[in-house]
């Protein structure tokens, strides 16, 4: 899947606009919750593993500019 909010929002707001447009875009109205903790389970474990490849290209770089 694309990736579909700003690059401007990070973390929590960017998770609650990515779900808004998700709702907006799949005709969504709130009664499939099942779905919805799904998805909402999946970003968090993107955006945790984004955090992490942040953190570890931080590193690389500071150890590449040495």
């Amino acid at each position: 899947m694309a990736h579909l909010s700003t690059p401007s929002i990070c973390g929590n707001e960017e998770m609650l606009e990515d779900t808004k447009i998700l709702r907006e875009h799949c005709g969504g109205d709130g009664h499939n919750l099942e779905d919805e903790d799904l998805i909402r389970l999946q970003q968090e474990s993107l955006l945790a593993e984004k955090a992490r490849l942040a953190q570890e290209n931080s590193v690389n770089a500071r150890e590449t500019a040495f």
